[in-house]
């Protein structure tokens, strides 16, 4: 009765359809500008009066660690806005280029960032 009631989805089709269905997940028209390994930094201007891109990395220096895909921007739905999905990554900050001398020593800090958001170190 439990498989009726919840049933269990395919691996693939769960991580590739539903969210594209159901979800924010879209294909993106153009290429990936990053890949894993590329240093990036942080644009320092924040977009008004939404944004999903956390004040303490704004300028910082980091390195692309994962390539999500492409999903619809965020910003863009909040202010009502149709835009383009844009590509998502996985930004690595070491926490003393964050916070100086009172970060915790050899500490990595994961933010997922859109593309809009950075720009080539």
């Amino acid at each position: 009765m439990e498989s009726v009631l919840r049933p269990t989805l395919p691996r693939w089709y769960a991580g590739q359809v539903v969210p594209r269905v159901l979800g924010t997940s879209r294909p993106a028209l153009r290429r990936a500008r990053f890949t894993p390994g590329d240093h990036v930094r942080v644009r320092d201007a924040r977009a008004k009066p939404y944004t999903r891109q956390p004040g303490y990395v704004t300028g910082k220096p980091g390195v692309i660690v994962a390539h999500l895909g492409a999903t619809v921007l965020p910003d863009a739905i909040a202010a009502g806005r149709h835009a383009m999905p844009q590509h998502l990554y996985t930004v690595a900050f070491q926490a003393e280029d964050l916070w100086g001398g009172a970060a915790e020593p050899h500490t990595e800090v994961r933010v997922d960032l859109y593309e809009s958001y950075l720009e080539a170190a």
